[in-house]
């Protein structure tokens, strides 16, 4: 059986509260990473809540631990609802359960009824203590749970990923100039300030050459639809938006910044039929940008510019992305103007 490289499984089991119930449930983790090890082809690494701590509460750290993994093995004997509300988690977020109960235990027959049989792995409670007492692995688990984690791992593999929502700490963390190098659709951009992407000294990427080369170009000469939106500088949110932002900006000084980074976008590809800049006189409520099926937005905040606020990076198909194609639509479809028709713009 061919497995990739690496493999993550969550083990939900309960802990016990006796000291002999702590010692019954190490030794089924113990023979649960002794199935690990005998799987060839992959390295498969066993996760608990109890070892890996990644959040403050129980919850979250377990919520932050299931979603990194690619299959949960849940050990139902005991009926513990910590382990049923780990696997119904785990259900929701469509990723695979391996399920082990003790089958002299009444979980075999009462287990619920949703409980898939084909990844259903029963041990023996007498065999396990037995190895326990005389101080051995429980091998026998290991080997019979070791099919079951393989099917478990194939299935995790060959199941369609749901989609992702990465948080960043800064826009600067996004390699946006990568992603919209790479556009093949479009590239559509709305923005209180074009500065950041207007940047042609910095907003780059390297070429076949290694020469530097202004991450849009490579995408305006493939034809790529790029449509900005971007602040109207005369706009009274203007003077609003830099009175929030006191510590870095007067209000001239920031019409004057948004009026040369969209000056100097429109003078470089004006005659650019598959380009357009759009100066809107209203306040954006959210800095998005969406490059194909990939979007970008950014939390506003007063005081600070967005680009060093949080950002999310998800694509198309997440759930409610609709809404970011819906308000770059709504602002465009607003009091907006087409750069070309303000003076300025032509100035060289």
């Amino acid at each position: 059986m061919q497995l990739d490289k690496s493999s993550h499984a969550f083990l939900s089991i309960p802990y016990g509260k006796t000291p002999q119930d702590k010692i019954y449930w190490k030794a089924v983790a113990s023979a649960i990473k002794g199935a690990a090890n005998l799987i060839e082809g992959v390295q498969l690494s066993i996760r608990t809540a109890e070892e890996q701590v990644r959040a403050f509460t129980i919850k979250d750290n377990v919520i932050n631990l299931i979603n990194d993994c690619d299959f949960t093995i849940a050990v139902i004997s005991g009926k513990n609802p910590n382990v049923f509300w780990e696997i119904g988690y785990t259900e929701a977020q469509k990723k695979p359960v391996v399920y082990l109960v003790d089958k002299n235990m009444e979980e075999l027959e009462e287990s619920p009824v949703l409980i898939s049989e084909a990844l259903r792995c029963s041990y023996s409670i007498d065999d396990l203590k037995k190895a326990v007492e005389n101080k051995e692995a429980p091998l026998e688990l290991a080997v019979k749970l070791k099919s079951h984690l393989e099917y478990a791992i194939n299935s995790a593999k060959a199941s369609p990923k749901p989609p992702k929502l990465v948080a960043l700490n800064s826009r600067e963390e996004c390699n946006l100039p990568t992603l919209v190098a790479g556009a093949n659709v479009r590239i559509h951009l709305i923005t209180s300030n074009l500065s950041y992407f207007s940047d042609v000294d910095n907003f780059t990427v390297k070429d076949a050459k290694k020469d530097k080369v202004f991450a849009f170009d490579p995408a305006v000469e493939r034809g790529v639809e790029v449509m900005i939106l971007t602040m109207d500088p005369e706009s009274p949110i203007v003077k609003y938006r830099a009175e929030q932002l006191k510590f870095e900006y007067d209000v001239g000084s920031y019409r004057d910044e948004l009026r040369e980074s969209a000056r100097r976008f429109y003078q470089r590809y004006k005659k650019e039929k598959n380009v357009s800049i759009r100066l809107y006189d209203d306040l954006p409520l959210q800095i998005t940008m969406m490059v194909d099926d990939q979007v970008m937005t950014s939390v506003m905040s007063r005081g600070s510019r967005s680009r060093k606020n949080l950002h999310f990076l998800l694509d198309k198909s997440f759930p409610g992305a609709e809404n970011f194609e819906q308000h770059f639509s709504e602002v465009g479809a607003g009091p907006c103007h087409h750069i070309s028709t303000f003076k300025w713009a032509e100035q060289i």
